[in-house]
């Protein structure tokens, strides 16, 4: 089927009958298309457009009565379809009214975040009731990089990088990497001070203070819900961040992917957590790393090493010292220097107790600790 869309020949794109030849030759292929399933014709069509640049009629009009439809999985799916059409061309649904692109970016940039359609459909519905959401906010369009917003009562403020001169940052009242949940309520440093790397054992709740860490607070969606463009950015940079480890376990300079201890886990956590705090800003960088060892708990000397690195990998990021240089390669010297902490903290307790997410109970363990 892809080679079909290399058939679209005359006329040139771009001239005044190309939409209808499209069309024409789009018409043509109906009987294929009948025989894909639901996935492969939707990801043939998405193709489809982006190469003749034109978005068939018949297409246009099923993602429109999709968003439309009561079904939030229908709307959900067309809104995602649309969303990454306007990312590869805008062009391709600037036919489609405003007020349903941006219905369509804002349910696809909640459904992005891993949110059952329901969910994503009634929050996309809530903000733009609001007012709150610019045509862009989800999909990394230009516009105001500073976000605000919440869920519920809470107001929310972080600072994302990246923005024009003249847009001022909005951090909480302790200045740069201090949140603000609640007016007045300064939150925990972006940067704690838990000393050096130790073999020793550790108490882990003076450990979470020391790291400004939160085992009750939000969970990954939560973050994600309340600023959704910067949430967006940090689930790219940990992608990134895992195609570095990647990268230098080819190299040789790990001898494993070392998930759950070594250096080149000790590497990834704190590449990410350098990163975030590069295009993100350290408080933003904060709330994400902790969100992230909230929503995926492990024991805690391992949970423990995973907050060790996120806030070494914030700290390198903010010494002058390291401004403009490679992120693998500032972090490859504190690891060598033997700033990372590459093993689990030995902890005093000696159950392996991993908490729940905020909300799920912890089922009461048997004698055997299973």
């Amino acid at each position: 089927m892809r080679a079909a869309v290399d058939r679209v020949e005359d006329p040139r794109p771009g001239a005044p009958d190309w939409p209808q030849a499209v069309d024409d030759h789009y018409a043509s292929l109906a009987d294929a298309l009948e025989t894909m399933d639901p996935d492969g014709r939707a990801r043939f069509e998405d193709d489809y457009a982006r190469t003749t640049d034109v978005l068939p009629e018949p297409v246009l009009k099923q993602l429109r009565a999709g968003l439309l439809s009561a079904d939030p999985a229908a709307q959900a799916f067309a809104a995602t379809r649309l969303a990454r059409l306007k990312e590869a061309d805008p062009d391709l649904i600037a036919i489609i009214p405003e007020d349903e692109r941006d219905r369509a970016q804002a349910i696809a940039g909640f459904a992005d975040l891993g949110l059952q359609p329901p969910r994503a459909v009634e929050l996309a519905e809530e903000k733009l009731a609001q007012g709150v959401l610019p045509s862009e906010d989800l999909t990394g369009g230009t516009g105001d990089d500073t976000l605000t917003g919440g869920i519920g009562d809470d107001t929310l403020a972080v600072d994302v990088r990246g923005g024009n001169e003249d847009e001022s940052p909005l951090v909480g009242p302790g200045g740069e990497g201090q949140t603000d949940e609640k007016p007045g309520k300064p939150g925990p440093p972006a940067v704690g001070n838990a000393g050096p790397p130790t073999n020793k054992r550790v108490d882990v709740p003076d450990m979470y203070n020391k790291l400004g860490f939160d085992p009750d607070g939000r969970g990954e969606v939560e973050e994600f819900i309340s600023i959704p463009r910067a949430g967006r950015s940090a689930r790219n940079l940990a992608d990134e961040a895992k195609e570095k480890t990647a990268e230098q376990i080819r190299k040789g300079r790990f001898p494993k992917a070392g998930i759950g201890g070594g250096a080149a886990d000790a590497f990834r956590h704190t590449y990410w957590s350098y990163r975030m705090t590069e295009d993100l800003g350290p408080d933003a960088a904060k709330r994400f790393a902790d969100a992230h060892e909230i929503t995926k708990p492990t024991p805690d000397g391992d949970r423990l090493m995973d907050l060790y690195n996120n806030n070494l990998g914030r700290r390198l990021a903010l010494d002058p010292a390291n401004k403009g240089r490679p992120a693998e390669d500032v972090v490859l010297e504190a690891i060598k220097r033997g700033d990372a902490q590459t093993q689990p903290f030995k902890t005093r307790s000696t159950k392996r107790r991993v908490t729940p997410p905020p909300g799920i109970p912890l089922r009461r363990q048997s004698p055997s600790g299973l």
